[in-house]
């Protein structure tokens, strides 16, 4: 019993992290892609995460809108993305799921560089 609780918890998380991978990548997305355009259309976008180490909000980010660019979809602006972690005495780029445990804060950008837009900004132990 104790092992099925402990598999359903591990569940429960990954469950929770996709979630949060999914609310990241459509708020990052959206506001690149002329929706007008698509006003009957769906446009549905899978992150397939094989190797989870680090970063795969960013990873995800910037392979959604190269994957839509390379479909045709119209878009304003190609979407970029960074996160960074600051750890005792530095800031680190892309940072681990090791550092980013141990970070006192961190941050994550998507932005429309043409546009000077940011498309989402998320911060947090700030």
């Amino acid at each position: 019993m104790g092992a099925a609780a402990a598999a359903a918890g591990e569940r429960a998380a990954l469950v929770a992290a996709e979630r949060a991978l999914t609310a990241t990548v459509a708020a990052s997305i959206t506001p690149a892609v002329l929706l007008a355009r698509y006003v009957k259309a769906v446009i549905d976008v899978r992150v397939l995460v094989l190797v989870s180490d680090g970063s795969e909000a960013v990873a995800g980010v910037v392979g959604a809108a190269l994957a839509l660019a390379d479909a045709g979809v119209e878009m304003s602006d190609l979407v970029t993305a960074a996160a960074v972690a600051g750890v005792p005495g530095a800031l680190r780029v892309d940072p681990s799921p090791g550092e980013t445990a141990a970070a006192t804060l961190s941050c994550y950008l998507a932005a429309l560089p043409h546009t000077s837009t940011v498309a989402h900004l998320a911060h947090t132990r700030c």
